[in-house]
């Protein structure tokens, strides 16, 4: 990730300030991976938190790039392309 879309998200997000490495662990272990249905190259990694909250990842996947991450009460929508 680079450093600009690090200040992005923490700018945006100030809860995730001190989470990088929750970030990728999300990338690297969803339990749901959901493609928008806005955009197909959009894909949203997505982890439970212990409060029942999700860790949502966005990516670009043609551009391989991370778009934002943030909190959220529940999954994303759009289509499910991976369920743990």
């Amino acid at each position: 990730m680079t450093d600009e879309r690090w200040a992005h998200i923490t700018a945006n997000h100030p809860e995730l300030n001190r989470r990088k490495s929750d970030l990728a662990d999300c990338l690297l272990n969803p339990e749901v991976i959901v493609k928008s249905a806005n955009d197909p190259f959009i894909l949203i990694y997505q982890k439970q938190e212990q409060d029942r909250h999700y860790l949502a990842v966005v990516t670009h996947m043609s551009k391989k790039f991370i778009i934002t991450a943030f909190i959220t009460d529940k999954i994303k929508l759009g289509k499910i392309i991976w369920q743990k």
